[in-house]
């Protein structure tokens, strides 16, 4: 009688996720930051400087070594920052175009693509993908992952076009509703009005 009979074939270990980027409601806006707790901080020692202000101690060939090592890890810094503005800006111009997901459901996610984000913060859409890829955000409606809110344009032949996690969600809704005795056809399901 193991009340964990999973546990005997595999590990007990729950992944958990920790988001990278949470957004809230604040003062009437939306408002998105960064996670800064789960985040290591990256910072360059000072012990370098000191080693290249005291030419008297260190030979010229240690002194270089140091310098061009300084100028590689400044660089790595400064990369790190610009991603990570990268991806704040990247989710603010998600939030500012899918209010009505967040306030509603997922039924009101707007169709999506890179390279109308990139478009519109002026980078590259493979910049977008990268920037999104592994990210995790914190919304009101729970934790999310960036790639979720890129969804492709299905045509609705008679209104706007709709995402397909829009299409997804109402037919699970319309699925969950069937009487077992009165099953919707394939043809009924693809022209229910909404």
């Amino acid at each position: 009688m193991n009340p964990n009979p999973g546990l005997s074939i595999g590990s007990g270990e729950a992944l958990l996720i920790n988001p990278d980027l949470t957004v809230e409601y604040l003062d009437g806006r939306y408002v998105v930051r960064f996670n800064d707790a789960y985040t290591p901080c990256i910072r360059i020692s000072p012990v370098y400087r000191s080693i290249l202000s005291q030419s008297n101690q260190h030979s010229r060939k240690v002194r270089a070594f140091v310098r061009q090592k300084l100028k590689h890890a400044q660089l790595l810094v400064g990369n790190i920052e610009q991603r990570r503005q990268t991806i704040l800006k990247v989710m603010a111009y998600i939030v500012e175009t899918q209010q009505d997901f967040l306030e509603k459901s997922v039924e009101y996610l707007k169709p999506m693509t890179m390279e109308e984000v990139g478009n519109a913060i002026g980078v590259d859409g493979s910049t977008v993908s990268r920037a999104q890829q592994g990210q995790y955000v914190q919304t009101p409606g729970g934790i999310l992952s960036m790639r979720s809110f890129f969804t492709r344009t299905m045509d609705t032949h008679n209104g706007p076009d709709v995402s397909t996690a829009a299409v997804k969600k109402r037919l699970e809704d319309l699925i969950g509703a069937e009487v077992s005795h009165k099953l919707l056809s394939d043809e009924k399901l693809t022209v229910v009005p909404k």
